[in-house]
């Protein structure tokens, strides 16, 4: 069993009905490449079915834990079944357009997704059930325009209707039917033959939904489309006959109707409610860079790192009778992000290998203002390999830090302290060791 925390925050749980997290998936998919003089063209075709099973101990604790307790368990279990299907006609050497030398590609995509969902609750009456069905098709094209020897413009356009029904036990039904268009622009150019510089425009979206949860307030069960504008500039160069490279990237977000993992919290309630779901802020923006390279010392060092900085605000957070947040920094953006590795090559047979990472702190969710705290992390291992064999011993976080993946603020779950609001947190895995082996035929 599974329960990620506990009154105490620490490692170890009182839960009498451990939680579980389980999944079995059946998939086939197909690839066929059909070669002509002109046109190439592939179909892909894939299957799949999925059943998730999640469940938690709501209160954490065992029947005669205190005066006041509760006892509840929440379970979660899915079916899932999807089919997609993609058709693309690929330009199997230039074309003239315009004037100019032009690689292309169209494609048509259609997806169909079903999804079945059972909810077994102690506190509810008679278990939840949902059914949410999406079809999703389509067009979408990218040419690559050869403006001279060294520069290209690259030209992207997508549009794609969504359309979904929703229906549950409670009869909450929504039907929805979006058409959403996406795209870019972009310039590559050479600088030499192993520098390039690019500049890169483009436009996203993400559909809206359906919030499978009967506890949510009826202005919380649905959530809006999300479209983005995106602004990216870049320099690459290659290093030591390829062996190598750096690259450098800024970039700024633009984010309409943003999409946002958040949490009802009712303190009220007996026993207190914490609902998870998906609901969207005014606007946002991500702004930062990124730097990232690979540098070979000679055939025995390998030096490999990325390191980013990442400002993000939110125009304005609704939370409900708690107010409205305004100018708030994203949940999970950290504000800097690392990591490096280095690799020592004793032969051919033998490789040692330490790595550190790390982040800043940040926010857990939009819905409080409870926060992580930075973390760095140590982590080694050691290969043998020959011919097709090969034998890895690793250790991850060396230094057995104690770091926060996940939190909870604003609510009480302990009886011991009449149920006094205070964050809760879920700790990352601490130092582990192990081996893995792996043959290639």
């Amino acid at each position: 069993g599974y329960d990620a925390f506990s009154l105490d925050n620490d490692r170890f749980t009182r839960s009498d009905e451990p939680g579980f997290d389980k999944q079995k998936t059946h998939a086939t998919s197909a690839i066929i490449d059909i070669a002509n003089a002109n046109i190439d063209w592939q179909i892909l075709l894939a299957a799949s079915d999925h059943e998730t099973d999640y469940a938690y101990d709501e209160d954490w604790t065992f029947v005669g834990f205190h005066p006041w307790e509760y006892s509840s368990f929440d379970r979660y279990y899915r079916e899932k079944s999807v089919v997609n299907l993609d058709v693309r006609a690929v330009s199997s050497q230039p074309s003239q357009w315009l004037g100019l030398n032009t690689d292309w590609t169209v494609g048509l995509y259609i997806k169909d997704d079903n999804e079945n969902l059972l909810r077994q609750y102690t506190y509810l009456a008679s278990d939840f059930a949902s059914e949410f069905n999406t079809q999703t098709v389509a067009l979408y094209g990218e040419t690559t325009w050869h403006l001279a020897d060294v520069t290209r413009l690259i030209t992207g356009l997508r549009v794609e209707n969504r359309a979904a029904d929703y229906l549950d036990t409670d009869n909450f039904s929504q039907t929805t039917d979006e058409t959403m268009v996406g795209g870019r622009i972009s310039l590559d150019h050479d600088l030499t033959d192993t520098q390039l510089v690019y500049a890169m425009l483009a436009r996203g979206f993400k559909s809206g939904g359906v919030n499978p949860n009967n506890e949510l307030t009826l202005d919380k069960r649905i959530f809006n489309s999300e479209t983005n504008w995106s602004l990216e500039l870049g320099y690459k160069q290659q290093l030591l006959n390829s062996r190598g490279y750096w690259q450098l990237s800024v970039f700024s977000i633009e984010r309409n109707n943003q999409q946002t993992n958040q949490w009802q919290i009712d303190t009220s309630s007996n026993p207190p409610e914490f609902t998870g779901y998906v609901g969207n802020v005014d606007n946002g923006n991500h702004s930062g860079l990124e730097l990232e390279w690979q540098i070979p010392m000679g055939d025995t060092f390998e030096f490999t790192g990325s390191v980013g900085y990442l400002a993000t605000k939110l125009d304005l957070i609704d939370r409900g009778e708690d107010g409205q947040i305004a100018n708030r920094e994203a949940a999970q953006a950290p504000n800097f992000t690392y990591h490096f590795a280095t690799r020592w090559f004793a032969n051919e047979n033998w490789a040692f290998m330490l790595i550190a990472e790390g982040k800043d702190k940040e926010y857990f969710s939009e819905s409080h203002d409870e926060q992580s705290k930075a973390v760095s992390l140590v982590h080694a291992n050691v290969s043998y390999n020959i011919e097709d064999w090969s034998i890895r011993f690793w250790i991850k976080n060396l230094t057995n830090q104690d770091y926060y993946i996940k939190g909870f603020g604003g609510f009480g779950n302990d009886p011991r302290d009449g149920y006094t609001a205070k964050p809760y947190y879920q700790y990352g895995n601490p130092k582990q060791t192990g081996v893995s082996f792996s043959y290639s035929f």
